[in-house]
């Protein structure tokens, strides 16, 4: 079901991206320009200034960055980029901030990247079929047809790990980070779920199932209701299966989260009133349905 990657230049794309937005907001770099000799400073700062822009843009939705991020994931460990793979001043930044990030980032990052690929696939192996048919059947929803490619980098953007279509051949594409400690452990197989229901195949009837039942009791849709339903059935059905595997401490990502919760509140509260008990066989998914839309408001 995931087809994982770990690769030069998709993480130097996220890394020199991630280091024009913090020099754009004035945080401080993970990589100081005071440091490196004056011909590299002059190319690192040249390389940040040509990404300024897409600093500013939203990873999960912009079209540029979902095309370099599908573009650069899926080519090899070249010493240069090749023409062609993204557009010329985006392959030239590139290619003159490449040494720089080889030389002095790229061999701890990409550790980091094995370790969290690494016990991701073990998760992965170990619960994938039981823990992707128990979802499909809760949100009555099949997975892509292709497999999901996941890509660890040490750069996903403010919430860590994001998801969106995928070059041709895969279903989705995910982009964890491997520099955050909450990405780990038993947690990285809930986000594995939780990102690849933000595949199209998955999202998209969630979405629409809200909004017709919305529909139907001429209700106003609540937003964002369908990230919540993912949120929690995703932590409620992981939190299952690892504990019939032996561990019964399992705390769902989103309840271990304030933020989640906090933003979340009124959604939570109505899951758990009115999903919980459909994801436990104790009543209908039609009436389930029903009470979250008029109760998540």
């Amino acid at each position: 079901m995931f087809v994982f990657h770990n690769g030069f230049w998709l993480n130097l794309h996220q890394f020199v991206r991630a280091e024009a937005f913090r020099r754009a907001t004035r945080a401080a770099p993970e990589l100081d320009p005071a440091a490196l000799s004056e011909q590299d400073r002059g190319a690192w700062l040249s390389a940040l200034e040509t990404y300024g822009d897409l600093a500013k843009r939203v990873l999960v939705f912009d079209p540029t960055l979902v095309r370099m991020a599908n573009a650069l994931s899926v080519i090899g460990e070249d010493s240069n980029l090749a023409p062609g793979v993204v557009e010329p001043a985006f392959t030239a930044a590139l290619n003159v901030a490449a040494p720089i990030y080889r030389t002095r980032i790229w061999s701890e990052r990409r550790q980091a990247n094995d370790e969290w690929i690494g016990q991701a696939k073990s998760l992965a192996a170990r619960h994938e079929a039981v823990l992707a048919a128990a979802l499909a059947a809760a949100y009555r929803a099949s997975w892509p047809g292709d497999p999901i490619l996941v890509d660890a980098v040490g750069d996903a953007g403010p919430n860590d790990a994001y998801t969106h279509d995928g070059p041709a051949g895969y279903g989705a594409h995910t982009l964890f980070s491997s520099s955050n400690s909450r990405n780990f452990g038993d947690a990285s197989l809930e986000l594995l779920f939780h990102e690849a229901s933000h595949s199209d195949a998955i999202e998209e009837p969630l979405r629409r199932m809200i909004k017709d039942e919305c529909a139907r009791q001429k209700l106003a849709e609540p937003e964002n209701l369908w990230h919540a339903l993912i949120f929690f059935t995703t932590g409620v059905m992981t939190s299952r299966v690892l504990a019939q595997a032996g561990n019964g401490d399992y705390v769902a990502y989103g309840d271990r989260q304030a933020v989640y919760a906090r933003t979340m509140a009124a959604d939570r509260a109505a899951l758990g009133r009115d999903w919980q008990p459909y994801l436990e066989g104790k009543v209908p998914f039609e009436q389930a349905l029903h009470d979250l839309v008029r109760d998540a408001r």
